[in-house]
């Protein structure tokens, strides 16, 4: 049995994989890191294990290891992907992993993956097995609260529901502004790649996926898992045989 543990802003999400199938999964406020190392323990089935981190949690990673063999996803790790980032020491592993569950899921084709966290990332990997870099703009849930934050009147905004075109109130035009822009952004970056690339395969994934697949009228693989396909294929390239 496979472990991954992706360890993210706001939670930490474990995934266990026996024989390539993804059979459950949990999730952790990251101040349950000892209900998660005390789950880890009681699981006597794990053979290998996979941690990635959007911060570098060195005690984290270290009290895990001392429970299952764990490798530590970073940019020195082998991935079945080329990385034609300028830097990939500060690239998000949570982006690359996401790209290589892409890759997994639609091999030998364009792919533009949305990630809709705390920051929405957007990404790019060509039909040749290229990851070729993205953006980076702020989340759902950040933009409502940066605008509570920055300014003295305006509310926080946290029901997304009946967004329309034009709002007749402050909280309906601060929800119209943050979701349509969102949208129109999803919209923009998809209209912009399909002008340059032919065949574009497109994925959504993170917290928010759902909620903006019902919004863009593509096609649109809707994957909430992602980032754990893609981390277990890297598992399996990496894990000790």
């Amino acid at each position: 049995m496979y472990l991954i543990i992706d360890c993210g802003n706001t939670s930490i999400k474990t995934y266990y994989f026996e024989n390539s199938y993804l059979q459950n999964s949990q999730k952790y406020a990251l101040s349950e890191v000892k209900k998660l190392l005390h789950d880890i323990g009681q699981n006597k089935a794990i053979t290998q294990a996979i941690f990635c981190s959007v911060s570098y949690n060195i005690s984290l990673l270290k009290q895990i290891q001392s429970i299952v063999p764990c490798i530590e996803f970073n940019h020195t790790t082998k991935i079945p992907l080329i990385n034609n980032y300028s830097s990939p020491q500060t690239l998000g592993p949570d982006r690359l992993a996401a790209a290589i569950g892409a890759e997994t899921l639609a091999p030998a084709c364009n792919k533009l993956i949305f990630d809709f966290g705390t920051a929405i990332t957007i990404d790019f990997v060509s039909k040749d097995g290229i990851y070729q870099g993205g953006n980076i703009s702020p989340g759902l849930h950040t933009r409502c609260k940066s605008l509570q934050q920055n300014t003295q009147l305006l509310p926080l905004i946290t029901d997304f529901s009946n967004h329309s075109l034009t709002g007749k109130s402050t909280l309906e035009a601060i929800k119209n502004g943050v979701v349509l822009g969102i949208i129109y952004e999803i919209e923009g970056y998809i209209a912009t790649y399909n002008t340059i690339f032919e065949n574009i395969s497109l994925f959504f994934t993170g917290g928010d996926a759902f909620f903006f697949e019902k919004t863009v009228k593509k096609t649109i693989f809707a994957e909430p898992n992602l980032i754990a396909f893609g981390l277990h294929r890297i598992l399996q390239d990496n894990a000790d045989k």
